[in-house]
């Protein structure tokens, strides 16, 4: 008989975001818990927003509370591009999205079962492949630091590669003029389906709001 092992409390989840534009950079924060709602929209607000007091504060600071509590709003906007998973997707962070937008921060959802178009997937992939090869460890504790070591190496490419190539960190064609004056690089395969995902939900009119509704997408990447 061979005993049951338990294979609790072995897990590490990570929870990540790909910055893109004139700054590059890749964040993330790591829990042995389940990445749901509650946790994704703290991500948000203290790593994305940048919102003192975290997802607690979100309400007063999007509501205000008088003269002594203005509305709080994030220096610039911030658009963060999500898949469809199930935390992203969930009522209680999906129920924050005017809050949110009241801060500055916007949420746009990529097309179901379309992970090409999420840049963070290769990410994940390199740092899984190449810089964590040997995923096989005796104790929890180490499995923390070296996935941080692992996502430090994705971030200094990120940033060398910044600093090496003129080529914007994720594009494959210059982007638009308001683009570039904005300090975005956006690819154009994914300003395709951008315009395409916009017509749909009524959000583009015309020629001329195209270039002040892409110019905002992919700011920032959440996965």
């Amino acid at each position: 008989m061979v005993p049951r092992e338990d294979k609790s409390d072995r897990r590490i989840n990570v929870l990540g975001a790909l910055v893109v534009g004139a700054d590059p950079d890749l964040c993330w924060e790591h829990t042995p818990c389940k990445i749901d709602a509650a946790v994704l929209l703290e991500f948000v607000c203290c790593r994305l927003a940048g919102l003192p007091g975290g997802a607690a504060a979100l309400a007063p600071a999007a509501d205000g509370g008088g003269p002594a509590l203005p509305v709080w709003r994030r220096p610039r906007p911030c658009t963060v591009v999500l898949d469809n998973a199930s935390a992203h997707l969930d009522k209680e962070f999906k129920g924050c999205r005017e809050q949110l937008a009241r801060i500055g921060v916007e949420l746009f959802y990529l097309p179901p079962r379309s992970p090409e178009l999420n840049d963070i997937e290769r990410i994940w992939r390199s740092a899984k492949y190449e810089d964590y090869p040997h995923r096989a460890h005796t104790s929890i504790d180490a499995i923390a630091p070296a996935m941080d070591q692992a996502l430090t190496r994705q971030r200094t490419r990120i940033k060398d590669q910044q600093q090496t190539s003129p080529e914007p960190l994720s594009g494959r064609a210059r982007a638009p003029r308001r683009a570039r004056r904005a300090g975005l690089a956006l690819p154009m395969w994914l300003l395709q389906v951008t315009r395409t995902q916009a017509r749909r939900s009524g959000r583009l009119r015309g020629p001329g709001t195209r270039a002040s509704v892409v110019t905002k997408v992919l700011l920032c990447r959440l996965s």
